[in-house]
């Protein structure tokens, strides 16, 4: 896996112009995304599949767009979970007092760090298992790159086309098809996912 570069520009700007917040499928730079094959898959394990691909080095050099709320569906959250919620909104990562109707137009920056890490690992726990409601990204400007966890146990890939960050998100999600546990969907990329 080649190392980033640094960042240069707007992680949030980036995100308004890949995105489509609507429907991330939908966005014209939307490449694909993973999806558990197991009904019940470890959200530990996925988040150790993160973090071995991407490795401290480039999380570092990469930021983080939220705009997370706390899920209302669920009517009863555990002491941990409540904690987990807690620390993030102590960092800014999470506002708990966040309405459905301003997910869209609260969205925030913030750059990533080696101190980032159980922070890192406890926001994407808590948005594959179905905790939060909102948007979360994990960007990296320079290369063009947005990944975006999701409840269906996986992650989803969206880059400028081309650029080195449209070859590192099919890296990705071809790491993530031989990891053997994913099923992965792409649009018609013209870089074959190997098998």
């Amino acid at each position: 896996m080649k190392e980033f570069q640094t960042n240069a520009g707007s992680s949030k700007s980036l995100v308004i112009e890949l995105v489509n917040l609507s429907g991330y499928a939908q966005s014209k730079s939307f490449i694909g995304y993973s999806e558990s094959k197991r009904e019940e898959y470890n959200s530990s394990d996925l988040i150790k599949l993160f973090n071995d691909y991407w490795g401290i080095k480039n999380i570092q050099k990469g930021y983080i767009v939220s705009s997370l709320t706390r899920s209302l569906l669920l009517e009863e959250i555990p002491s941990q979970i409540d904690e987990k919620l807690f620390q993030l909104e102590k960092k800014g990562w999470i506002n708990l007092s966040l309405d459905n109707d301003e997910i869209d137009n609260n969205l925030q920056e913030f750059t990533l760090n080696y101190e980032s890490q159980d922070a890192i690992d406890n926001i994407l726990s808590l948005c594959v298992e179905g905790y939060t409601y909102g948007h979360l990204f994990f960007v990296w400007p320079i290369d063009g790159l947005i990944i975006y966890p999701h409840d269906d146990c996986g992650f989803g890939v969206l880059a400028k086309f081309p650029s080195e960050g449209y070859r590192i998100g099919i890296n990705f999600l071809s790491f993530m098809q031989n990891e053997g546990n994913f099923n992965v969907f792409t649009i018609k990329t013209g870089f074959p996912l190997s098998s």
